[in-house]
C-alpha cells in the first residue's frame, strides 16, 4: 500500500468522524433547545403567577394582575396563553393561575411539519396569596 493510498483512507475516516460529530452536535443542540424552552416556560409561568397574585391580592383587579403576568412572562421570553384570578371566599385568599408558552429556538425542528409541535412548550402555575 502506497503512502498516497494510506493518506486517502485516513482522510476518508477523518471526514466521516467530522460529519458524525457535526450531526451529533446539531441533534444535541436541537434537543437541548426544546428541553430548555420547557424549563423557561415553567419558570415564566411560576414567576408570572407569583407576581400576579400579589397584584391581585392588593386591589382585586383582574386586568392589573393579567397585565403584570404578561409583562413578567414577556420579560422571560414567554407569552401568557391562559389566565384566571379569583378569591376563595371562605379564607379570603387570592388565587391566580397562569399558563405560559415559549417557542424553542431551533435550527431545523421548527421547519419539519410533524416535529414542529415539539418546539412549543407550555407550563401552568397556580399561586396563592399569603
Amino acid at each position: 500500500m502506497s503512502t498516497h493510498e494510506r493518506g486517502g483512507i485516513v482522510t476518508g475516516w477523518l471526514i466521516k468522524i467530522v460529519l458524525v460529530l457535526a450531526l451529533t452536535g446539531v441533534a444535541l443542540f436541537e434537543a437541548g433547545s426544546v428541553i430548555f424552552a420547557g424549563f423557561q416556560a415553567s419558570n415564566a409561568a411560576t414567576n408570572a403567577a407569583n407576581e400576579a397574585v400579589a397584584t391581585y391580592a392588593r386591589a382585586h383587579n383582574r386586568d392589573d394582575a393579567l397585565a403584570e403576568a404578561q409583562r413578567l412572562a414577556s420579560h422571560e421570553g414567554a407569552t401568557v396563553v391562559s389566565f384566571s384570578a379569583s378569591v376563595v371566599r371562605a379564607t379570603d385568599q387570592s388565587v391566580v393561575t397562569v399558563v405560559a408558552e415559549r417557542q424553542a429556538k431551533t435550527l431545523f425542528i421548527h421547519k419539519i411539519g410533524f416535529l414542529k409541535r415539539f418546539t412549543r412548550s407550555r407550563a401552568s402555575s397556580t399561586a396563592y396569596s399569603v
